[in-house]
Order: structure tokens, then sequence, then C-alpha cells
């Protein structure tokens, strides 16, 4: 597959990706017990390995990611 067929592709199925990835944070935020969020997973972080993962998080503005995670935790509260 040429690498830009691939890209196009990936590109097509991020919606998909994203409600995926979405749906798992949400199932783990709300099963019992404590619900583990690290080093400001709960915001979008593109980062996969080393140096990347090293560098400071730079905080922007909210994202869907961020909005789950607070009305999940808020759920969990009441």
């Amino acid at each position: 597959i040429p690498l830009r067929a691939a890209s196009e592709a990936a590109f097509a199925l991020e919606p998909h990706i994203r409600a995926h990835a979405l749906g798992a944070l949400l199932a783990q935020l709300t099963m019992p017990g404590v619900p583990e969020l690290y080093q400001n997973t709960e915001r979008e972080y593109r980062a996969l390995v080393d140096p990347d993962n090293r560098a400071p998080f730079a905080a922007g503005p909210d994202d869907d990611r961020t909005a789950l995670v607070r009305a999940a935790l808020r759920l969990r509260r009441e």
C-alpha cells in the first residue's frame, strides 16, 4: 500500500477511532473502583514513545475527551 493511500485511509477512519477511544475511556471511568488517569490523559495526547512523551504538556482549550472525563467524574460523585 503506498504511503499516501495509507494516510488517506487513516484520515477516513479517524472519526471511528476517536469514537472507539472515547467509548473505551467512558467504560474505564464508569467501572467500579478508582479510575486511573495518567499524566494528562484526560486530554488528547499524541505522543508515542521517547523522547516525545517526555516533553512538557502544552495545555490548550478543552476538547471532547476532557468534556467526557469531566462529565463521567461528576457522575461518579453524585
